[in-house]
């Protein structure tokens, strides 16, 4: 995992990449709040998972407090996903 800073205003100055390809970046990020009638953290935090349908497109979207904890304790460490 790899920090990469991002300009795009929506995603708080950097995400944790985990994979890319030559068009995309897959990665670990605060949850995208842009555009607030995509009700996003309330979809995530769904039970319904056709709520959930359509948010993340291939990334791993968190809370900012989990994001920054993850940052700060775990950038160097593999990736694993249990």
């Amino acid at each position: 995992m790899r920090l990469r800073i991002t300009a795009d205003p929506g995603y708080g100055g950097d995400v944790v990449k985990f994979a890319e390809n030559d068009t995309l970046v897959f990665a670990i990020h605060r949850v995208w709040t842009l555009s607030p009638k995509q009700r996003r953290l309330e979809r995530l935090a769904s039970p319904n998972p056709a709520d959930r349908v359509g948010i993340t497109n291939g990334c791993v979207n968190v809370a900012p407090e989990v994001y920054d904890r993850l940052v700060s304790c775990c950038l160097n460490e593999p990736l694993q996903i249990r």
